[in-house]
Formats: structure tokens, sequence, C-alpha cells
């Protein structure tokens, strides 16, 4: 199975609702940690829809996609972001799990101000590759709303 055989549209295009409805919050202190949650979960998602496979982990998810797709996605973030996607994806590796559970530990470690930023690079790489595809079938349907 090639990088383009592991790409799912549909999993890229619900990444960007969650990303969308998490940068509608106000910022007050009711929705800021509601809206993390939702785009550290984009990132989650944007990586399933590039490869990987399981979990909520956002390194461990990151591992388990192609070499090639690591490389890609290291030399994109780069160049687009100036920065390391490793290092950031350790800052928010697990964001998702232990804000949904914050109640339950009043406390978490993680750089919620990057996980936005990986969010919309993550997102828009998958739009990338997805164009990039050679079976552009979905791309007219999951796209038009951008």
């Amino acid at each position: 199975m090639n990088d383009f055989d592991r790409l799912n549209p549909l999993t890229m295009d619900r990444a960007r609702g969650f990303l969308s409805l998490a940068k509608r919050s106000d910022g007050s202190v009711s929705e800021g940690i509601p809206a993390v949650i939702l785009a550290a979960f984009a990132c989650e998602i944007s990586l399933k829809g590039l490869g990987a496979g399981e979990g909520h982990d956002l390194l461990n998810l990151f591992h388990d996609l192609s070499d090639a797709r690591q490389h890609w996605l290291c030399d994109r973030y780069a160049q687009e972001v100036k920065g390391n996607l490793e290092a950031d994806l350790e800052k928010c590796r697990n964001l998702f799990v232990d804000l949904r559970y914050i109640h339950e530990k009043n406390s978490f470690s993680g750089d919620t101000g990057i996980c936005y930023t990986l969010a919309n690079f993550l997102i828009a790489a998958g739009h990338v590759a997805i164009e990039a595809r050679a079976d552009r079938q979905f791309i007219s349907l999951e796209w038009t709303s951008r």
C-alpha cells in the first residue's frame, strides 16, 4: 500500500470541521479548554487521514506514518512554519486526552498555542496530499466548502 492509498479525504474534511469549531471560541475561560480539545482532536484525525493508525498520542501517530510521509511533512513544516514538526508534536502529544480529563487532574502539560498551528498545518498538508493523488475521485466533493 502506498501513501496515496492510505489518505482518507473524508477524515481530513472532518478534521477541518473540528478546527473550524475550535476557532469559533470566544476565548473565555468556559470555552478555552473545549476549543483546544477540538483543535487537538483535529490534529489527531488529520494524522489519521494522512495514514496513521489508532490512538490519541500525536507523536506516536506521526511515527505510524510512512517514512516518506514523515519526511514530506517535516520538510513542509520547516519551510512553512519555520519549526520542528516532531518537537511541536511532542509538546502537544497528549493534549486531547489530558484536557478531556482535566476535571480529574486539575492540571495538564502541553503547548495549547502550538496546537492550533499544528492543526492548521496538518489539514493544509492533507489537502495538498489529496490534490496530488492520481485518483482525484473525492476532491471536488470534500473541498468545496473551503
